[in-house]
């Protein structure tokens, strides 16, 4: 359902999930590598009164816009998702079964997020994750932690193990048995954590 931006800034909430989607070359690439029709996720944080969208962004790396104008560039092709605000899990300790219940910290969320502006795009990243794509690689690809390249070299975030990594820091893993490091735009848009509610509109 598509709304206008200047309706939907009194339903928008902080850590609310962006996922963009792309009519670009680029990103239709992105969605067919990553099953999804989305290319890019950022997150919803409001500073000074202003909404804008924290992301880690090709080319421009991490870095906070104004969502405004992100909507008006790209208008109609931003979805927005509501992360749940609990989640419940059992826990099997001292011969006991008990149930957690965790509450999400929106603002934690947004200040991780926050926290990788001013890196660079992770290009290495992409390429490490679309090797692990082909099947022909995953023979000789380690399923590793994507810290470094193993010559000391840092592989920088893209915009959605950025995503996966803020939501993780509090206790959210949005896509469950998938490292962050390797989590695409795709994998969180079909997180169970996360609820579609609409499409912004200029």
């Amino acid at each position: 359902m598509n709304i206008k931006y200047k309706k939907a800034l009194n339903m928008i909430r902080e850590g609310d999930v962006l996922l963009y989607k792309s009519k670009s070359t680029i990103g239709w690439i992105i969605g067919k590598a990553t099953e999804s029709q989305y290319s890019h996720v950022a997150v919803a944080s409001k500073h000074n009164g202003y909404f804008e969208c924290v992301e880690f962004r090709e080319g421009k790396g991490g870095r906070s816009v104004n969502l405004k104008n992100e909507v008006d560039l790209h208008s109609n092709n931003i979805d927005v998702y509501r992360p749940i605000p609990y989640i419940y899990k059992y826990n099997f300790k001292n011969n006991k079964i008990r149930l957690k219940v965790k509450k999400l910290n929106q603002k934690h969320v947004t200040n991780c997020m926050r926290s990788l502006t001013g890196l660079p795009y992770g290009w290495k990243r992409i390429w490490w994750i679309a090797k692990h794509k082909l099947a022909g690689f995953r023979l000789f690809f380690k399923m590793k932690d994507l810290t470094n390249d193993g010559n000391g070299s840092i592989v920088y975030p893209i915009c959605s193990s950025a995503c996966a990594w803020a939501f993780s820091q509090s206790g959210f893993d949005l896509v469950a048995n998938k490292g962050d490091n390797w989590t695409t735009p795709g994998d969180i848009a079909r997180s169970p954590l996360l609820s579609y509610l609409f499409t912004l509109e200029k």
